[in-house]
Parts: C-alpha cells; sequence; structure tokens
C-alpha cells in the first residue's frame, strides 16, 4: 500500500571527532533499495561502519555510518555519491 511517494532526500554529516561520516536517506520504501545503496557503496570504495534502517509503513529513515576505505571521513567524493545514488532512484 502506497500512502505518498516522496523525492529521496540525502543528508551528508562529518561527526565532531572527524572519525566517519553519517549519511542520512529518506525516501520511499520499495523492493531492492537497499542493494541499491549496497551497490552505490561498492561503486564509491566506501566503507560501511553501521547502519540504523527504519522504514514507517512505506517511507524509509536510513542512518549509515561510512567512511573511505582508509577509514576517514568522506570529504571529496560526496558529490559523486550523490549522483550515484540520483541514478539509483
Amino acid at each position: 500500500m502506497t500512502l505518498f511517494k516522496t523525492a529521496p532526500i540525502i543528508n551528508y554529516q562529518n561527526n565532531d571527532q572527524k572519525i566517519h561520516t553519517t549519511l542520512e536517506l529518506y525516501t520511499h520504501d520499495r523492493p531492492g533499495l537497499i542493494s541499491i545503496v549496497a551497490q552505490v557503496f561498492i561503486d564509491c570504495k566506501i566503507h560501511l561502519i553501521n547502519a540504523k534502517l527504519v522504514t514507517l509503513v512505506d517511507q524509509v529513515e536510513d542512518v549509515f555510518f561510512i567512511t573511505t576505505l582508509d577509514n576517514k571521513p568522506l570529504s571529496a567524493n560526496i558529490q559523486g555519491i550523490k549522483k550515484s545514488f540520483s541514478g539509483g532512484f
């Protein structure tokens, strides 16, 4: 059952200690959504530290704690990641 559709919202923020980047994803739920996220992480060489996945009816509010493969917060490649996500949605 689809109650309403929303355009995906993707927010990034480096934590205060500069240990990791927090990626927040707000979108409409659909089959294969986490597979799309995983493929973007693989393609962009992102290391997933932890994730909090929440689905409320048909809306997703997921939070991912990520780093580069060198265990540093993301910086320069954030725009490339956003493009990769927009291709999957």
